[in-house]
């Protein structure tokens, strides 16, 4: 079942979770033991913020009710109303409610009348001092025809007495009150409501209530005089027993174990948020603390699955967020700062000064008040351990709020238009691989080219999971087929950080690494070639590191990639200028010279100039390539000449078209005319004795 949580106190003895009942008690008992039917006690429940004060409190009025004694307890709420004329008028009129049903009418109308005369005199009333009698006179024709209020107090005390009912009237939270409101109270308690049989217990944080005091004027030497004020009005001060930190603790525990359960998730593992704990403690020290924490644990987890984030994350953020909101607002804004983008990196490791307006962790700290910083920082380095140069707190994963694809959910709380769900991710790849090209192929096509980069990268940690096996193989090959079929239709923005067919070669390398040993040559070349006028196979094993060749199926894949890229190259160059502008052309020349013998090619490429079924200058044009020059899409030749590698494929003796003049081109012509005539006269004449 899922816990709600509203702040409320507990009401019953039985409801205690924190081992207060036995104070709850002691404290009925005091007040019984004390209680004087002739006389009136005021006891001050003093606790900061959230610790307790109002369950301790309703366990209190529980226990004094179970003790036989005959008491009536009375709730006044000061906070509730806003005036000084309202205040009496609740105060009197919580009292009234005390009363038994049955022979209290004399005490209530005596009480009424009091309240009249008090309510028309409350605002002559000194702060510190007794009633003055002569304040009616000085209240106006308006009290003339009352008694005096000592009068009426009298009546009403008697007929209080002979009723010879114990009371006790509580005031919680009297520390919300401003101090003109809290200067009311203190009149009212002190001066008008001290009838006999009738105790107080106010409860308050004792240092806020001083505080309202002393922004009264009521400050002194070291707040002294606000201090004496309090212990004037306060005869017993009671101190709610603090939580001790492994209660506190355990508290936490129990709730975030059971905010992951009501979402359907398994405890995170980890050291990062173990790491944190003496954090914890600082910053959630009462139950109201922790609770409103855990309310933003629930409604944060609510919004995001487990699949999609870091669950160590989601639990540190809300809590730098409940503890610091100020610095959590900021987050977004240095984006790219935290990401590691445009951040300096000189100032943090060398200990130099920063210069004014430069981004540095003090950037965020700053806003965070000095007592707090030690806490503040332990959490920003949990979640951007980058930011401090820190490798102790960087966890095993790719969900991390630090991470460049996933820090936008965190703060946005869920998966933005351009985002894409790990989870649909996932289910389009096992769909591809199980012979569904469907799913993969409206997200590589169907997106915008950033959503695409992304989808790929979740697409690659998909395929990092599978566990090689009998299946692994086939199940690797299919994701490969269709990835190669949707390669040559991927956006290659060169200009971009990250361009979705630079993403989709490297995971094709990835997959053709992580294919297992022996699957079938055969098989490969024929998923890397889909497409028999394409020269992405050469782009995707350039991708390849030295391990590939490990492979049982290497061998043959490479002897038939040799045969197809000859066969490509010199295809192209019998097109001449009408052949088809394939750019990966080079990329060919250089696997055939790894991977093969730049001999036998360069053999077939002699031939055919002496036959002159194209020229050395057309060779040459096949080596100059294409870059884009902006993100426009704008193309334009490359300066650089790859010079050793035409070595290897050109005949070795002299030719005249080597001597001939370099001429001005437009360099954002990329025919094969034009790459020509780029070439002439900027390619050198290779070593007479090359071999």
């Amino acid at each position: 079942m899922v816990q709600r949580w509203n702040d409320a106190p507990i009401t019953a003895l039985d409801e205690d979770r924190f081992e207060r009942a036995p104070f709850a008690r002691k404290v009925a008992e005091l007040i019984t033991a004390n209680h004087d039917k002739a006389g009136s006690t005021v006891y001050g429940l003093t606790g900061r913020w959230g610790s307790g004060k109002s369950s301790a409190v309703s366990m209190t009025a529980q226990a004094l009710e179970q003790t036989g004694g005959g008491w009536r307890i009375a709730h006044f709420t000061p906070w509730a109303t806003n005036d000084v004329d309202g205040l009496l008028s609740d105060f009197y009129a919580s009292l009234r409610s005390a009363l038994p049903s049955r022979k209290s009418e004399t005490v209530r109308k005596r009480l009424g009348a009091l309240m009249e005369i008090t309510a028309s005199a409350a605002t002559l009333l000194p702060v510190g001092g007794e009633f003055v009698k002569g304040a009616i006179e000085r209240g106006g024709t308006a009290l003339r025809e009352q008694p005096p209020w000592d009068v009426a107090f009298q009546a009403a005390s008697d007929a209080l007495q002979e009723l010879n009912t114990p009371i006790l009237l509580v005031v919680d939270d009297i520390d919300r009150l401003q101090a003109d409101e809290l200067l009311a109270l203190m009149k009212v308690v002190r001066l008008l409501g001290r009838f006999p049989g009738v105790d107080y217990l106010l409860a308050y944080d004792e240092a806020t209530l001083a505080e309202t005091l002393a922004s009264a004027g009521m400050s002194g030497g070291e707040g002294r005089v606000a201090t004496n004020f309090i212990e004037k009005i306060v005869q017993y001060p009671l101190v709610l027993p603090a939580l001790l930190p492994a209660r506190l603790l355990q508290t936490l525990n129990d709730g975030i174990s059971q905010a992951l359960a009501e979402a359907g998730r398994t405890a995170p593992s980890g050291v990062r948020s173990s790491r944190l704990i003496e954090v914890c403690l600082s910053q959630l020290p009462t139950p109201r603390a922790i609770g409103r924490y855990l309310a933003q644990l629930r409604y944060t987890l609510g919004l995001l699955d487990q699949d999609e984030v870091d669950d160590q994350d989601v639990i540190i953020l809300t809590l730098l967020r409940t503890a610091f909101p100020r610095m959590y607002a900021e987050l977004p804004r240095y984006r790219d700062e935290l990401l590691r983008r445009n951040r300096p990196e000189a100032g943090a490791r060398s200990g130099t000064k920063a210069r004014e307006g430069e981004f540095t962790a003090s950037t965020l700290l700053d806003l965070v008040p000095p007592g707090s910083r030690f806490e503040a920082r332990a959490l920003l380095e949990a979640l951007f351990p980058d930011l401090f140069h820190s490798q102790v707190l960087r966890a095993p994963g790719t969900r991390q709020v630090c991470t460049e694809p996933y820090f936008d959910r965190y703060f946005a709380m869920g998966i933005l238009s351009h985002d894409i769900a790990d989870a649909e991710m996932e289910r389009a790849v096992r769909a591809a691989g199980a012979g569904d090209r469907g799913p993969l192929t409206a997200v590589l096509q169907g997106s915008s080219s950033e959503r695409v980069v992304l989808a790929l990268v979740k697409a690659r940690q998909t395929t990092r999971k599978i566990t090689p096996d009998q299946n692994a193989g086939a199940f690797l090959l299919g994701v490969l087929e269709t990835l190669v079929g949707l390669l040559d239709q991927l956006e290659n923005d060169a200009a971009a950080f990250a361009n979705a067919e630079s993403q989709g070669l490297v995971w094709a390398g990835e997959i053709l690494t992580a294919l297992p040993t022996e699957t079938p040559h055969a098989e490969v070349f024929r998923v890397l070639t889909k497409r028999e006028d394409s020269t992405l196979p050469f782009q995707v094993v350039r991708t390849l590191d030295s391990t590939v060749t490990q492979r049982h199926w290497w061998p043959g894949v490479a002897s038939e990639l040799w045969g197809l890229g000859s066969e490509i190259v010199l295809e192209n160059l019998l097109g001449q200028d009408d052949a088809p502008l394939q750019d990966g052309l080079v990329m060919v020349m250089e696997f055939l010279a790894v991977y093969g013998s730049a001999g036998l090619l360069r053999s077939e490429i002699a031939r055919a100039i002496d036959e002159e079924e194209f020229t050395l200058a057309d060779v040459a044009a096949r080596f100059v390539s294409v870059v884009s020059a902006s993100r426009n899409g704008d193309r334009r030749l490359d300066n650089r000449f790859p010079q050793d590698l035409y070595d290897q494929f050109v005949p070795h003796d002299p030719d005249s078209w080597y001597q001939e003049p370099a001429i001005d081109v437009d360099v954002t012509d990329v025919s094969w005319a034009n790459r020509r005539a780029f070439a002439t006269g900027r390619v050198k004449q290779p070593p007479s004795d090359l071999s």
